[in-house]
């Protein structure tokens, strides 16, 4: 194998090792998201198979037309993304039952509805079921990544790629060594 090829499959090993690490510490870490759109409550914005990438700001600081994905459901927990139609101040008066202070905390609850649906959702949203604001959206690759095919394929490229890699290899340390190994005459 070529010493052009051979840096190359290194620099594209590196870069899928270093692709997966960044997205292991930004969703397992810092609280960042990746879901695919499944429906068409948000068209045109946002359409099935698009994949979205949410990153975790405060319920407190999201504003008036801002998308975010929130967890909905009671028996199978789905994860939604639409716009904010309205924000909700709510003030809890919380007390405390060993020393009877009571103190006031500030929350916000976010009435949500899809763009294409008629009706705002019939659930607000608290920061409980709050996942993240969308930051960004890849268009269409959504759909291909929630099927396990082309992962599949990838796989089954790269392991073929590697395999080659490695008989080549065997074969070009064979030529130069010999077949007994270093200094042999065959």
């Amino acid at each position: 194998m070529s010493k052009h090829v051979r840096r190359f499959l290194d620099a594209l090993a590196g870069l899928v090792l270093g692709l997966a690490i960044v997205t292991l510490i930004a969703t397992q870490v810092l609280g960042y998201r990746l879901a695919s759109i499944a429906s068409d409550s948000m068209e045109p914005a946002l359409a099935r198979g698009d994949l979205i990438l949410t990153r975790p700001v405060p319920i407190g600081d999201v504003k008036h037309d801002d998308i975010v994905l929130f967890e909905t459901g009671v028996t199978t927990p789905i994860l939604v993304a639409h716009r904010v139609a309205n924000i909700i101040t709510v003030n809890l008066n919380i007390t405390d039952s060993k020393t009877g202070a009571t103190r006031t905390e500030q929350t916000q609850v976010l009435r949500t509805k899809g763009d294409a649906n008629a009706q705002v959702d019939p659930e607000p949203v608290d920061a409980q079921h709050y996942r993240g604001l969308v930051w960004l959206t890849f268009s269409g690759i959504g759909s291909v990544l929630a099927s396990p095919l082309p992962f599949l394929i990838v796989g089954a490229g790269l392991g073929l790629l590697w395999l080659v890699y490695e008989l080549v290899d065997r074969s070009r340390r064979t030529r130069r060594t010999g077949p007994d190994g270093p200094g042999s005459t065959g």
